[in-house]
This record gives structure tokens, C-alpha cells and sequence, in this order.
């Protein structure tokens, strides 16, 4: 059985939508599946496990059209650490009124 490794879905409007990965991956390539140069809706994104907020701190912005690669900012298992495989969370939010498609793949 292969690992799902893309995943694809709508945001609804200035709500936090997650994306699971049950494998660990050292970066995801997000994507906003708006066409280039459509106003302002712009996918704000987190790795981290914290709760994006539109246009917030310590989050990573997609534009449409863009895809940017992002590192998975939480660790990944070792022994040492006692952490067991965190897997790759993604968090994604949209403005008040947008609803983008977006485009997560996990890169090792």
C-alpha cells in the first residue's frame, strides 16, 4: 500500500482547514490553485501545528498561482527524543470571503 502523499480540497471563507499526513516529510510544496493575478486571495499556511490567521504571524502566503515549498517545522521522531513519528501537519486559511482550491504535497 502506497502512502497518500497529495491531497486537494476548497478552503471555505477565513476558516482553518487541516491536512494530515500520516509520514513524516522534510517539506510540503503548497499550492493555490487560483489562477495568477485573482485579487486577493491568498492561502496562509503553518507546519508547525499552530493556528494560521489571515495575513498573521509566523505564517507562509501563497498567492494564486504560486506554489512555494515549505519545511515541516516540527521535529522528526528519533530515538533520543522519545517523540514518536508527529507525521506532517498542514494548516491552511483563506480570507473572509475567499475560497481558493489548493494543492499539498508531502517532498522528502
Amino acid at each position: 500500500m502506497t502512502a497518500v502523499r497529495v491531497k486537494n480540497g476548497t478552503l471555505t471563507a477565513n476558516t482553518v482547514a487541516t491536512v494530515q499526513f500520516a509520514a513524516f516529510y522534510e517539506e510540503v510544496d503548497v499550492s493555490n490553485l487560483l489562477p495568477l493575478g485573482t485579487g486577493q486571495d491568498v492561502i496562509y499556511v503553518t507546519t508547525d501545528a499552530s493556528t494560521p490567521a489571515y495575513q498573521g504571524d509566523d505564517c507562509d502566503a501563497v498567492g494564486p498561482g504560486q506554489t512555494i515549498t515549505v519545511p515541516n517545522r516540527l521535529p522528526e521522531w528519533d530515538q533520543a527524543s522519545g517523540v514518536a513519528n508527529p507525521g506532517t501537519t498542514i494548516k491552511l486559511i483563506s480570507g473572509v470571503s475567499t475560497t481558493p482550491s489548493y494543492s499539498v504535497e508531502g517532498a522528502e
